[in-house]
């Protein structure tokens, strides 16, 4: 008589149904952590250029317009968008499509917008407004609706 020690096909289809269960609920944790570690690295880009351009600001009476002015290197990964516009210096990441950045600067005007940032996350993304409250250290959602180059977006304000 044979003795065959072997797992019998229901155990492995619940072994398997466990890893899919397992798998649904992890995965979605993992990307919304790897999207709060890419914000996270944008506001520390943004958190340099602020510091760069009030360096600049000392030296020079005036804001920089452009990344070649600043004593700061341009970020090498081309995923981090970052931009000079007359409302401010703002940013996003190409995987993050439905926020955006803005530090407080008014280059029009030459003057330091109280030195804050806005998260904008579109207003018909919940996972961008949960990255963006997140940012902002918010749990509710105490925000604004502003009209932004994404359409309407839930603004949160908060310091670099």
């Amino acid at each position: 008589m044979n003795n065959y020690k072997a797992f019998t096909l229901i155990e492995l289809l619940v072994v398997v149904l466990i890893i899919g269960i397992l798998a649904a609920v992890a995965l979605p944790q993992y990307t919304l952590a790897v999207d709060k570690a890419r914000l996270s690295n944008l506001i520390s880009i943004l958190q340099s250029l602020k510091n760069a351009q009030e360096i600049y600001y000392t030296a020079n009476g005036t804001y920089a317009t452009d990344w070649d002015t600043l004593d700061i290197e341009k970020p090498s990964d081309p995923a981090y968008q970052i931009y000079f516009h007359s409302a401010g210096v703002y940013g996003w990441h190409t995987n993050l499509k439905n926020v955006q950045i803005i530090v407080g600067y008014q280059y029009a005007t030459n003057s330091a917008a109280n030195q804050s940032a806005i998260c904008y996350a579109k207003t018909t993304d919940s996972r961008a407004d949960k990255l963006c409250r997140h940012v902002a250290k918010r749990k509710d959602s105490s925000s604004w609706i502003a009209d932004t180059n994404m359409g309407n977006a839930y603004a949160y304000q908060f310091s670099l």
